[in-house]
């Protein structure tokens, strides 16, 4: 069945008010994507780091608009799985990567480490 909510949420047409309104959502998986979505304004992706469900706090990791303090404070997740999506971000600035391929988690500095090895045989 289609789903306009999850429509919207994913559409990089869809308007701040739509997106302001979608991020209230009862469902993680729409509040997800709008936090994915490149047309969330920044502030409302600050909003998300304070999310109870780790996915919605990880899909900011892919969001193009999140600012750096925004994704440091995201490198302090207490979820792995956050701090994991923001470890294969190859968008992620080289000291965040660097600080988590510090990590505690063997999967996560493992996963940081081959993000920079990428990078920089890409010559980045």
């Amino acid at each position: 069945m289609f789903n306009h909510n999850h429509s919207s949420a994913t559409n990089p047409q869809s308007t701040t008010v739509q997106l302001r309104t979608l991020a209230d959502s009862d469902e993680p998986e729409i509040r997800s994507r709008v936090a994915e979505n490149s047309r969330t304004p920044t502030h409302l992706l600050a909003t998300f780091i304070w999310d109870h469900v780790p996915e919605v706090r990880g899909s900011i990791a892919h969001n193009p608009q999140a600012t750096r303090p925004i994704l440091e404070w995201l490198a302090r997740d207490d979820s792995v799985d956050v701090r994991y999506a923001l470890a294969e971000n190859p968008n992620v600035p080289l000291e965040i990567l660097a600080t988590l391929a510090c990590d505690e988690n063997v999967f996560v500095a493992a996963r940081a480490n081959r993000t920079i090895s990428r990078l920089e045989s890409e010559g980045m």
